[in-house]
Parts: C-alpha cells; structure tokens; sequence
C-alpha cells in the first residue's frame, strides 16, 4: 500500500506562491554536422582546380571515291537475289530446260525421270534409311561436281534429277528421329 502524503507546508488561497529556486544551467547542445570541435583547426580551403584546356577543333573533310568496276550492293528482293542466283549458274533456257527435262514425262513410261530416281530412292529407305541418304547424296553431289566441269545442259539436267529425286529419300519424320531418337 502507498504511503500518506504529508503536507509540509500550507499556503493559504489569498496569498503568493512564494518563487521556484533557480532551475541549473542546460548542458552545451549536441554537436551538429558541420560543428569543428574546439581541438580541431578546419583545413585550409582547397585551391581552385586549374583551368582546361583551350579545345582546339580542327575539321577534316574527306572525299570516298568509288571506283566503276566495284560490284553493285545487294538487291532488296528476294526473288531478284533468287533470280541473280539462278543466272550465275547457268543460263535461264539451261536451267529450264534441264527441269523441266527433269520432270517432263519419258515416252511409253508415263515416269519422269525425277520420279523414278525418287521411286529408287524411296525402296533404298525401305532397306535402310542411312543407305537411301547416302545414295541420294552422293549421286547429287557427283553431278553437281560433273556440272561444275563442264557446265553443260546433260550435266544441268543430272543434277535436277538427282536433287528433285533425293526428295523420295526424305521423310519429315527423320528430323523428329534423329533429335528424340523416338522410332515409330
């Protein structure tokens, strides 16, 4: 339980309060950020920097001369690329000569000979995949290294039967097989 208070004192309602007693002085406040203390001189203040450099600005002008024999840029178009490849390996009435030879039908057959190179190619797979890539292959590329001899029109028409032929070799599901070893 509290202790009573006793009253040491009575002043009575008409009469003064008699003063407070001297309050102590407050300490110094706390130094802020940009206060030195007393021990501490501040440094001298930091000499300017130097001045920069006068720029110097010189101008060059120079002229690119292009010679007439530079070969002309890059058409835009794919077809004009497409167009500019086919005329570099031979000429237009060679190339379509040589496919439409290639697909046109052979007399008492009623077979191009594309188709019948693909037929071949086609029962090769049925023996084994890797000897129908193989055989198409090397037959298309020992054309084309026949054709780039002698750049005639039978070794143009040997390279379009072996290259529109070599698509019986092929099966859109290889790619599948060869990346997930997945078999039918």
């Amino acid at each position: 339980m509290p202790e009573p208070v006793t009253p040491t004192r009575i002043i009575p309602a008409d009469a003064h309060l008699p003063a407070a007693p001297a309050a102590p002085p407050l300490p110094p406040h706390p130094p802020g950020p940009g206060d030195i203390p007393p021990w501490r001189t501040p440094e001298p203040p930091a000499a300017p920097p130097p001045p920069p450099p006068a720029i110097e600005v010189h101008h060059t002008h120079t002229h690119i001369l292009i010679a007439a024999d530079e070969p002309e840029p890059e058409p835009e178009s794919r077809w004009i690329r497409l167009w500019n490849w086919i005329t570099s390996i031979a000429a237009p009435w060679k190339v379509s000569a040589a496919l439409i030879g290639a697909v046109f039908p052979m007399p008492w057959t009623g077979y191009s000979a594309a188709s019948t190179w693909a037929y071949t190619l086609s029962e090769a797979r049925e023996m084994n995949v890797g000897f129908a890539y193989g055989l198409g292959g090397a037959v298309l590329l020992l054309a084309g290294q026949r054709f780039r001899r002698s750049h005639g029109l039978f070794a143009l028409w040997a390279v379009a039967v072996a290259g529109v032929g070599s698509i019986g070799a092929i099966s859109l599901f290889d790619p599948v097989t060869a990346l997930t070893g997945v078999h039918r």
